[in-house]
């Protein structure tokens, strides 16, 4: 019954991580899908089912698009940190991810992103809109911090957290 559960739980979470990842992949027409082995290799297959090589980028979604399927079968609602959700992907692809990491978001769970300038107040020459002007109509920003150079009482230069307006 155990290899049951295991199985009926890895195919679940294959297919929240395929519905993903097909969402915001970018090149996402390129792709049949993602198979989760039962060694839990986790892989973008072509619409053939062979295993595809993926861009940086490709590879970023890849894992949040698993993070989000664990969380998705799980219900697990705590909070969430993510380092760089779209520092390998560019242009259209990387406001493509946004809206879908917006749609996601889940209710009521604390989600922390941490970015760089250019991966959120940047679009790009070829049209691609800053990812803060996507996400923050949708109401799902609560709070936006910069870190920022600060002096100390005694003239010394550190680091300090800005609330941004």
């Amino acid at each position: 019954r155990e290899n049951e559960i295991k199985d009926d739980l890895r195919t679940i979470t294959e297919k929240a991580t395929d519905e993903y990842f097909m969402k915001s992949a970018p090149q996402k027409d390129t792709f049949g899908g993602v198979e989760i082995s039962t060694k839990y290799d986790i892989t973008a297959v072509d619409k053939d089912g062979d295993s595809c090589s993926l861009s940086a980028g490709q590879s970023h979604v890849l894992g949040l698009s698993y993070v989000a399927g664990c969380r998705q079968i799980t219900n697990t609602h705590t909070f969430l940190f993510i380092d760089s959700p779209l520092h390998n992907i560019s242009g259209n692809f990387r406001n493509e991810v946004a809206i879908v990491l917006a749609k996601h978001l889940p209710p009521g769970v604390q989600v922390t992103l941490f970015v760089t300038e250019s991966e959120y107040k940047h679009g790009d020459p070829d049209g691609a809109a800053p990812v803060r002007e996507i996400l923050k109509p949708t109401g799902k920003i609560w709070r936006e911090y910069e870190i920022g150079e600060c002096k100390t009482d005694d003239g010394e230069s550190t680091r300090c957290f800005k609330v941004l307006k």
